[in-house]
């Protein structure tokens, strides 16, 4: 049920089991990093891992090329939870030369689990949510129009959320200094990081606009020519949820998590709506539109609630000023 054929194998659980526990601890330490700020030493480690992968896996596709090592899917996996255990023990060598911190087992039903768990669980069913939301539209083209066009739609997709790394890495520098309690200082922060990421993806997505197909048909090869108009279209799609993932961070910081859930239920229920009525009779062009508008619906909700429960004027969330960049700058 949940494993394909031949990926049931006990050595497949395994390798499940050890990345999964592996990301976990990385993700954590991370996490801990990024409270206190230390983003060198996250970018750091992000490099050197970046750098490694692409050299391993370069010099493994050499190595099958001229018959020296022949790679399968076993050999693949075993090399990646390699990398990812290295990847580890950066983390923690750089964990306990910046950070003072012990675990502790001594825990308390009222002062811990349940003020965790009660903050935790919109969140968890938000992103369980959210990820129905980005998959929906996938599952129906493939239902709908078969293998082929589902290719060519899922590398559209994939190009366009290219934008959304952007705004993810802009968000996790975001978060600590959201976390501080002087509210004057958390909005300034918000806002000042709102408009920078704004204005870059308006440009990153300007130049996507003219430059994506060329670029999709150049990596990709021509069979790949029609992802160009879903891909335009998701564009625009792209702009809003990249705002919507800062928005969210910033109501994630004051405990309104709530606030999010509903927005991604929104998001999902118009996904539902315009995937059914646009996917069958228009495709994957219909199901860049659908998307698109469901992201915008998202949008919509989390802006109101800004502007209107938090009173955070319009105009301080997008045109970025003159010395915004200088005040990142100067703070990191």
């Amino acid at each position: 049920m949940f494993f394909p054929d031949g990926y049931d194998s006990l050595f497949f659980k395994l390798f499940l089991l050890g990345m999964f526990a592996l990301n976990l601890i990385n993700t954590l330490i991370g996490a801990f990093l990024k409270t206190t700020k230390s983003f060198k030493y996250i970018n750091r480690i992000s490099l050197i891992n970046s750098i490694f992968n692409v050299s391993t896996y370069s010099c493994l596709f050499y190595l099958d090329s001229i018959g020296y090592v022949t790679v399968d899917v076993a050999f693949i996996f075993k090399t990646s939870l390699a990398i990812l255990f290295l990847n580890t023990l950066m983390w923690l060598i750089s964990f306990s030369k910046n950070l003072e911190l012990k675990p502790t087992f001594r825990l308390s039903i009222k002062e811990d689990i349940k003020p965790f768990y009660k903050y935790i669980f919109p969140v968890f069913i938000s992103l369980i949510i959210n990820f129905l939301n980005y998959r929906l539209d996938i599952w129906l083209v493939a239902y709908y129009d078969g293998n082929i066009q589902l290719g060519i739609y899922v590398l559209a997709v994939n190009f366009a959320q290219f934008i959304l790394l952007y705004s993810k890495i802009i968000g996790g520098v975001m978060m600590p200094y959201l976390s501080e309690d002087d509210e004057v200082q958390r909005r300034k922060y918000f806002t000042t990081y709102s408009r920078i990421n704004f204005t870059s993806v308006i440009f990153i997505v300007t130049v996507l606009a003219l430059l994506g197909d060329w670029l999709l048909v150049f990596l990709y090869g021509e069979e790949f020519t029609n992802s160009g108009i879903p891909f335009n279209i998701l564009l625009i799609g792209m702009v809003f949820t990249a705002m919507s993932q800062l928005f969210s961070i910033m109501l994630f910081s004051k405990g309104k998590s709530n606030i999010a859930l509903i927005a991604n239920s929104i998001g999902l229920f118009a996904t539902v709506i315009l995937d059914v009525l646009l996917i069958p009779k228009y495709g994957i062009v219909g199901a860049a539109i659908a998307t698109s508008l469901a992201y915008f619906c998202l949008f919509l909700f989390l802006l109101y609630n800004l502007l209107v429960k938090e009173k955070i004027k319009i105009g301080e969330l997008f045109i970025v000023k003159k010395a915004d960049f200088t005040q990142i700058l100067q703070r990191d």
